[in-house]
């Protein structure tokens, strides 16, 4: 039977058994994670850590043997270990993350940097295109009235030539 003293030693055959704890509610089946009883199974009441909380242990299991106790305590320091490495690792992680998060804020703000540029030449390469549209139309106008003088020099020859020989003259 359950006992209500830390040094029960009252041992379970059901597989899942229910207990009722002092409180009178259901005590969970836990897992000791103790050096002195690593491995070792036993039922807690939920409310043993609240203030003058409920009192209730039993142990599930029977007594650990030796070679297990030694066994066991090796397994509780290699994980205590293994989570104090884990903790270390959250800490790395979190200041790469850190100093990621600083990168990608230089990042973007050098991309909006160049964001802005890129729109800033977009408007003078606008202008220039409006400045080499409005050369174009003059340089056409250009060659047409470069064409049209050209034309009217020759006109202009010709006469000059038809008035210097005269076809009446006789020699």
């Amino acid at each position: 039977m359950p006992s209500n003293s830390s040094s029960s030693t009252s041992y379970h055959s059901s597989p899942n058994p229910s207990v009722m704890c002092l409180c009178g509610i259901r005590a969970p089946l836990r897992t000791s994670s103790s050096e002195d009883n690593p491995g070792r199974r036993f039922f807690g009441c939920i409310n043993y850590k609240e203030y003058n909380g409920c009192t209730y242990f039993d142990w599930f299991d029977a007594p650990t043997c030796a070679r297990g106790m030694d066994y066991g305590r090796k397994m509780v320091r290699k994980n205590l270990a293994l989570e104090a490495q884990i903790a270390e690792f959250k800490k790395t992680n979190e200041a790469h993350i850190a100093k990621l998060k600083k990168s990608n804020e230089s990042l973007i703000e050098r991309i909006e940097e160049l964001l802005m540029i890129n729109e800033e030449q977009k408007h003078k390469m606008g202008r220039q295109r409006v400045v080499l549209e409005a050369l174009t139309k003059k340089s056409t106008v250009y060659e047409a009235n470069c064409y049209k003088m050209k034309i009217a020099l020759l006109v202009l020859f010709l006469v000059v030539i038809c008035l210097w020989v005269k076809p009446y003259d006789v020699v």
